[in-house]
Order: structure tokens, then sequence, then C-alpha cells
């Protein structure tokens, strides 16, 4: 849920489950397992992150992604199970819930309200949600193993992307930037650095 996932004392139960569901997929005979972690896992103060950039979950939330890669490739491994773990950055898209920045700009602008958001000034690397559902889906019907960064490797402002969103709705002036206070614990620069070529 939006603006309390990252911290949600649910985050234990779903690393137990989907433990439960790894050996159960083992037991099943599967040969290879794709799993979903996110770019909170890295310690995001590098900015530019890659797939050697150092761990540093920073929430439960995180903490539990970071948790079930690190037992989940030896253990499949093990017993003869291809593993890959496919890390998300920032989506958005078709079917976001309605409190998400573009979701919630673009409802704000079609009812001709302002959007109020913050300065905008913090870079992130957003991808559609149908592209990011593409790249997974070719990761698992590939030979492909290890860790993969879902991402663009494309830095743009969250001022920028909600520009786009106003430009394309034909609504610019109702952008309120600095309305908003910034999070003290938002990671100023976080991009993407793409790991491998599927196309």
């Amino acid at each position: 849920e939006p603006g309390k996932y990252l911290q949600s004392p649910i985050n234990a139960d779903c690393l137990s489950g989907s433990i439960a569901l790894a050996k159960g997929a083992a037991a099943a005979g599967v040969r290879r397992f794709v799993g979903i972690g996110t770019c909170f896992e890295y310690d995001t103060s590098y900015g530019h992150l890659s797939i050697d950039t150092p761990l540093k979950p920073g929430s439960p939330y995180a903490a539990a992604k970071t948790a079930l890669s690190i037992f989940l490739e030896p253990w499949l491994s093990s017993v003869g199970i291809a593993f890959c773990w496919c890390r998300l950055f920032y989506l958005y898209g078709d079917g976001e819930d309605a409190r998400r920045l573009v979701p919630y700009i673009r409802e704000q602008l079609m009812q001709d309200k302002p959007a109020e958001l913050s300065s905008g000034t913090q870079v992130r690397d957003y991808l559609d949600v149908r592209v990011a559902g593409q790249l997974i889906a070719q990761v698992a019907l590939s030979a492909t193993t290890g860790y993969v960064n879902i991402c663009s490797g494309v830095p743009i402002t969250v001022k920028q992307l909600a520009e786009q969103v106003a430009e394309s709705l034909g609504k610019p002036t109702l952008l309120r930037f600095g309305a908003r206070q910034e999070n003290p614990n938002d990671p100023p620069y976080i991009v993407g650095v793409p790991n491998v070529n599927l196309n």
C-alpha cells in the first residue's frame, strides 16, 4: 500500500511466504525460478545503481527482498534450479494506485484542480509497467541467471515527469511545485544501470 508498504510488518509474512512458494516450486519440479526484487535493496547513496553496487536495504520491505534473494540464490543452485532476480526501479502505468504520483497528477488536472508537488528535483529512473513486464517475461524465457536491473537507465527529474503528464493534458499551469514539503529521507538520485540486452 503506497505510503505504508516500506515499513509494514507484513513484509515478514511475505518473506516466509515467498520461501514457502520456492520450496513448493522445487518440490513440483520447476527448473527455473525468477524472483522480483527492488532497487531499494541497493545502497542508494551511490546514485547510479548497477548489479555491482553494494546492498544496503533501508526498510523492512527492501530487507525482506534482499534476504529472500540471498537465501534463494545458493539454495536453488544446490538443488539444480536456475535462479534469476529482477530488481525493479520506478514504475508507472495502467492500474496504478490513485495515490501514486502520475495518477494523482492526472486526476487533479482532469478535474481542473492544482497538483501540489514537492520541488521535483529528485532524479529517478521511470519505466512504463508494460515495458517492465515485457523485460521480465524476456528474462523468464531466456537462460539469464543472477541479477538483472529492470530499468530504463535514463535519468529524469520528478518535475520533468510531472510536466510531461501535464503537457499531455494541456494543463501545465496547474502544477504547483514546492507546495509540498520535501521528504528528508527521499534519495536525491536513483538511476539504474541496465545489465542485459534482451532485444
